[in-house]
């Protein structure tokens, strides 16, 4: 009987222990995710020198001339579409939101990966915004 307690302790002990480096690792990841996005200040200048004078400062874009970022499917979605868009650029109609927009968005290619991660991440969690992070190496996986 003080055997079968002990293995059980034990195995208790190991399990724990396998568990809180688990949870570890995940609170890392988790604080990594986070030291990405508070890099919102590189973004929000790339975007202030980049993006505003379409899209404006607030992200409201100009109504039927250039789309809004705030609070859109576009923004908050498929992260390979927004990279795409700012490494290609973009022209033609595209819907947002339900209003048509038809005009041509320069490419961005000039910008480094980490430069396109950030504005992304600006725009995707800056404003009114909440989506997953975008790294660097996703934009160099695409570029």
């Amino acid at each position: 009987m003080f055997k079968l307690c002990v293995s059980m302790l034990v195995l208790f002990t190991l399990v724990s222990c396998k568990n809180a480096n688990k949870k570890s690792e995940d609170s890392t990841k988790l604080k990594s995710e986070k030291a990405i996005l508070m890099d919102l200040e590189l973004g929000k200048t790339v975007y202030r020198a980049n993006c505003a004078a379409c899209h404006q400062r607030n992200g409201m874009g100009i109504p039927r001339v250039h789309p809004p970022i705030v609070n859109t499917k576009n923004s908050e979605g498929d992260k390979n579409y927004l990279i795409e868009t700012v490494l290609n650029g973009a022209r033609g109609e595209i819907k947002v939101e339900g209003e048509k927009y038809n005009n041509v968005m320069t490419n961005f290619k000039k910008l480094s990966d980490n430069e396109i991660a950030q504005v992304l991440n600006y725009i995707r969690n800056g404003f009114d915004n909440s989506a997953e992070v975008i790294i660097a190496e996703e934009v160099k996986a695409l570029r």
